[in-house]
């Protein structure tokens, strides 16, 4: 019996030992060696394609600038400009190699900075493609670009983008992270996607669609415009919306979490669904220009300050409310 258990916590010392050699070995070959950026410059340029495992990014459009620069600080000495960044019929290409046997993830034991990528552009080009792909880091700072196509993933981190116009659809998808939109100019429909995270929409104008779909976390929109529908979902957090207007049918579920909807002007039809959760709503126009239809499980529903808990009414824009429980407020403007 102590034979064997002497065998066994050898072999597990030294898989141990084994394991922490790998280590050792792969956190030397990735350490950050370059501390000065190098940088790479084309012409050209009519997409760009960006995958890194981990590196905070700025993409962004500079005045007066002539070809496309991109600027590297703190690469993994894994990492070659030369061989990671190419530029083959107009399509940039900035990729990290990820197909190396990597089965233990030593980064938390290193103390060396992280990777940083900047991409500037010339100002007034209208690009096909700008997709961005990150593990783990920053988008913190997108701006002044026009594109057709928008795609933006990022496994763990946060993303702000603004004065952006993006004519053919935007996809935005995080995993955990929060998002600043601000100045946007999109058609195509936009899709914003998260697993946990804030989001924020300043000053909009976004046609075509827009599906939001978050599983946790806090969202605010002012001044936002939406020509076509809305859906949003929401797993678990609060909504605080002022001065936004939808051309279209609007759908918002919740799980759980309150709403705050200031000065919203509604489309076609409107449809709010709360498994638990409060809204204090105040619409554009007068009772008169809409027809609810409200049902209420437990809590109480009130519209012009007259109790309206499962009230079918109205011949104007349709507007539904369903609660399972809290308390719903609508008012009006007129």
């Amino acid at each position: 019996m102590n034979k064997t258990y002497w065998i066994i916590s050898a072999i597990i010392t030294l898989c141990g030992l084994t394991v922490m050699s790998l280590g050792a070995k792969q956190m030397k070959t990735e350490a950050k060696t370059v501390s000065d950026p190098e940088q790479m410059e084309f012409t050209d340029v009519r997409s760009i394609h960006l995958e890194i495992k981990s590196s905070e990014v700025e993409l962004y459009a500079a005045e007066g600038a002539e070809s496309t620069k991109i600027s590297v600080i703190n690469a993994p000495a894994s990492f070659k400009m030369e061989e990671n960044i190419s530029n083959e019929n107009g399509v940039l290409t900035i990729k990290e190699n990820t197909d190396r046997f990597n089965f233990v993830d030593f980064d938390f034991l290193s103390q060396e900075p992280k990777m940083k990528t900047v991409i500037t552009v010339p100002a007034g080009v209208d690009y096909e493609e700008i997709h961005v792909k990150v593990g783990s880091g920053d988008v913190t700072d997108m701006h002044g670009i026009s594109a057709d196509d928008l795609m933006i993933t990022i496994g763990s981190g946060d993303a702000e983008i603004h004065d952006m116009r993006i004519l053919g659809g935007s996809e935005i998808r995080l995993g955990t992270g929060d998002i600043i939109m601000q100045g946007m100019e999109m058609f195509g429909g936009t899709e914003l996607k998260s697993g946990s995270g804030d989001a924020e929409l300043r000053h909009c104008y976004l046609a075509d669609g827009v599906n939001i779909d978050y599983g946790s976390g806090e969202c605010s929109m002012e001044n936002v415009e939406v020509i076509g529908d809305l859906e949003v979902k929401f797993g678990s957090g609060d909504m605080n919306v002022s001065a936004m207007e939808v051309s279209g049918v609007t759908t918002m579920k919740y799980g759980s979490g309150d709403l705050e909807l200031n000065s919203f002007t509604p489309g076609e039809s409107t449809e709010l669904q709360f498994s638990s959760g409060s809204a204090d709503i105040s619409l554009t126009g007068s009772r008169e220009d809409y027809a609810f239809r409200t049902k209420a499980g437990s809590g109480d529903i009130t519209i012009g300050g007259e109790d309206s808990n499962n009230y079918n009414g109205g011949s104007g824009k349709p507007f539904s409310i369903t609660v399972g429980s809290g308390d719903i407020n609508v008012s009006f403007e007129q």
